[in-house]
């Protein structure tokens, strides 16, 4: 049939494109705007007018409209965000969304829609949510993790682990709410935890981190990668330490490849595994009431009253995180609404996308251990371990789980029994010390000719002595007793550090690249001018700047030279009041912190319930992952030194795997997931 002229085709374009719009918005905004098909269809010059190729401005204003934009905005070079771009985001989303409402499992297009999807989330403040909700995404992911997570899975073959089972992994744990949580059938929750399984318990095959916990230095040096290549231990499940394959994966985002990493699926599962774990510990009829009641009828030792299962079962230590709502941020005031659109992240964000900054840096910057990540740009937010933090850790049976990890098939008896799990609760008490530049900070751990930095004391030497008073963390070499300590201030919230800029070496080698980049941009104009053609003084002193600020800064500085070059202002001073914030994105913002050590302990009362501990840690800058040394205390117990390595999920799950402490750094310990979140 003829497309008939309109009398809408008199409008301006201008005009045109509002009604357009008005049309594209009038019904649900959820979904793709169908409604405006018939717009299109009205006739052909309209059609032209407002085509795709044609009028991206109105593409590009129907997705800022229905789509969450604030964390690319935060995440992107606002070069990388046009009306192009934002129109070829909106044709992508609507593409990979009604694919996913056709529920094929079997779609060629699966994983690519499930990237998309995890893009979203990650950028998810409301809207993208309630766009994945109409899509069904809940019960694709259902159907997908039992049906299709182990569809490669021969008897005798481990499960897979691959890019699309992670996504599938993550973003159903992502989705799930208290409510979706309690009507996962019986049958369902037991099938999911049971599929899931193995990627949270054996630890050798299924990387939890995105480098092994040997390494605390990393990128690594050529040397390094040489012992490292020389000292990798041949087991069933591949080479030990277990180092991922470092793989980019090129995703069309924003109308630019994108290149970035899977998720940890060992992580993911562990998240999804504690979630669905978890549940209240029973209460025997005849336990003592309290502490006091147990030590009237002659119970002295460590044990638990009924006060401290009710304390314990109060809540999950897995905290789900807020999806938002499509108006979540309407209450806002007009200084917290400027605060939210700032072009980079700042602590005390409020939009859910904030929580899942660092998370997204760790999968487009922590791909290859040998592969320095972009400058600057955050994996952990400072102040995140201060504080109360509840949770648990499970430790397999011994000798099922060793038989496990020595197995080249999948054992036909692996389930609930074999290993068998046992559940212990976690209670510790957090503070965080900063090393403030130019103080000297805590040398790495380990053995020269080894291949490890010293996991086994979270990185931090053992001839080392720690001593904390007055808000200050001293480390001394109880071998060179003649060289000062290291020192750490304890973390504050709100409280400025000592942080100067004129001193600061990372401040000064800012400064001294950008006066260097100054002068050889004068100098090059000039020399453009006079025709000649030898270098420059400015040239010389920009090379010898760039050396010098490498030496200073422990990599190549030409990421630190780009930053400085796309700011407005050399000696860009944004944000003189300490807020314990740094940069995540494209603008520099120092506070001087160039190391993080972690002191903790078991509260008094919750170590008569569940052994006394007490804990040190650090974390690693490469990727933001925290490795926390635990040592029984009085009474010891039956429990050994255990560190726990893991990352902050979401800015409130701290989660990963703990490990014996070994004096054979090749030998594979003995390991377990654990889960803690902070008490709020």
């Amino acid at each position: 049939m003829a497309i008939q002229s309109s009398p809408l085709c008199t409008l301006p374009l201008e005009l045109l494109v509002e009604v357009a719009l008005q049309v594209a918005l009038l019904r649900t905004p959820a979904g793709p705007p169908s409604d405006i098909v018939s717009l299109l269809l009205s006739c052909k010059e309209i059609h032209d007018s407002l085509s795709f190729a044609h009028c991206a401005t109105l593409y590009a204003r129907i997705y800022q409209s229905n789509f969450d934009i604030r964390a690319p905005r935060r995440r992107m070079d606002s070069d990388d965000l046009h009306a192009q771009n934002y129109a070829a985001q909106l044709r992508k989303c609507c593409i990979a969304l009604k694919r996913l409402r056709r529920g094929d499992l079997e779609s060629e297009f699966l994983q690519d829609d499930l990237w998309t999807a995890w893009l979203m989330a990650l950028e998810n403040d409301g809207k993208n949510g309630e766009q994945l909700d109409w899509a069904g995404l809940d019960d694709v992911l259902r159907r997908f993790i039992l049906e299709k997570l182990w569809e490669v899975h021969e008897p005798d073959d481990w499960p897979q682990e691959s890019a699309v089972n992670a996504l599938a992994i993550w973003l159903f744990w992502y989705r799930l709410s208290s409510d979706k949580l309690y009507a996962l059938s019986n049958e369902q929750r037991s099938a999911i935890l049971e599929l899931v399984r193995p990627y949270a318990l054996i630890a050798p095959r299924y990387p939890s981190f995105h480098a092994p916990d040997c390494h605390f230095v990393l990128p690594m040096r050529p040397d390094r990668a040489l012992l490292t290549e020389r000292q990798k231990v041949p087991t069933p499940h591949g080479f030990w330490p277990l180092y991922r394959i470092p793989e980019d994966h090129s995703v069309k985002h924003y109308g630019n490849q994108l290149y970035i990493t899977e998720p940890l699926l060992a992580l993911g599962a562990q998240l999804l595994f504690f979630t669905l774990y978890w549940q209240p510990l029973i209460i025997p009829p005849n336990m003592p009431a309290n502490r006091a009641d147990a030590e009237s009828r002659g119970r002295t030792g460590v044990g638990e009253t009924r006060a401290d299962l009710e304390e314990y079962n109060a809540s999950s230590p897995v905290k789900l995180l807020e999806k938002g709502d499509w108006d979540w941020d309407r209450d806002l005031s007009v200084e917290e609404r400027e605060r939210e659109d700032a072009p980079r992240w700042r602590r005390g964000m409020r939009s859910p996308s904030a929580r899942w900054e660092c998370d997204y840096n760790r999968l487009i910057g922590c791909v290859d251990p040998y592969r320095p990540r972009p400058m600057f740009v955050a994996t952990y937010e400072f102040g995140t371990l201060t504080g109360l933090w509840k949770g648990l850790h499970l430790s397999p049976h011994p000798e099922q789980y060793f038989a496990a990890v020595r197995s080249v098939n999948f054992p036909a008896d692996f389930s609930a029994e074999n290993p068998h799990v046992f559940m212990h609760p976690v209670y510790l008490q957090l503070r965080e010390h900063h090393s403030i530049s130019p103080a000297r900070r805590a040398p790495c751990g380990g053995k020269p000719n080894d291949n490890d930095d010293g996991i086994n004391h979270a990185w931090l030497p053992s001839s080392h002595e720690l001593r904390e008073a007055n808000g200050i963390v001293r480390l001394r070499d109880l071998q060179r007793l003649s060289e000062p300590a290291a020192v750490y201030e304890t973390y504050v919230e709100g409280r400025k550090n000592s942080h100067d800029p004129e001193t600061c070496n990372v401040c000064v080698a800012k400064q001294k690249a950008a006066d260097a980049i100054l002068t050889a941009k004068v100098e090059r104009h000039q020399k453009k001018a006079s025709g000649g053609a030898s270098p420059s003084h400015g040239e010389r002193e920009l090379e010898n700047t760039r050396s010098s600020i490498s030496a200073v800064l422990g990599q190549d500085v030409d990421n630190l030279l780009g930053d400085v070059l796309r700011e407005d202002s050399p000696s860009s001073s944004e944000d003189d009041d300490y807020e314990g914030e740094y940069t995540i994105g494209r603008e520099v913002t120092c506070v001087g912190v160039q190391d993080i050590i972690i002191t903790g302990e078991t509260r008094p009362h919750h170590g008569d319930a569940w052994y006394h501990f007490q804990c040190y840690g650090r974390i690693r800058q490469w990727d933001g992952l925290v490795a926390l040394v635990r040592v029984p205390q009085r009474p010891p117990g039956h429990f050994g030194v255990y560190i726990f390595r893991g990352y902050i999920v979401g800015g409130r799950n701290f989660v990963g795997s703990w490990r014996v402490r070994t004096a054979n750094t090749l030998a594979i310990p003995l390991e377990g997931p654990f889960i803690m979140s902070r008490v709020e």
